[in-house]
């Protein structure tokens, strides 16, 4: 793990208005997790690996 992606951040650029409960529900249902230790902070590789395999960001 290199890059860190903020909560915030990962949520505004996939189109969801901050953190809120949806974006938290969007990541439990398609299994992105914050890292360890960090509950608003996720891996980079690890999200990207995880878009590219659902194939759409939001729905």
């Amino acid at each position: 793990m290199d890059r860190i992606w903020e909560a915030n951040d990962l949520a505004r650029d996939l189109g969801y208005d901050g953190a809120t409960p949806a974006f938290w529900k969007f990541c439990e249902d398609k299994g992105l997790k914050p890292i360890h230790g960090k509950p608003f902070a996720f891996d980079v590789s690890h999200v990207n690996s995880r878009l590219a395999s659902i194939g759409s960001v939001a729905d």
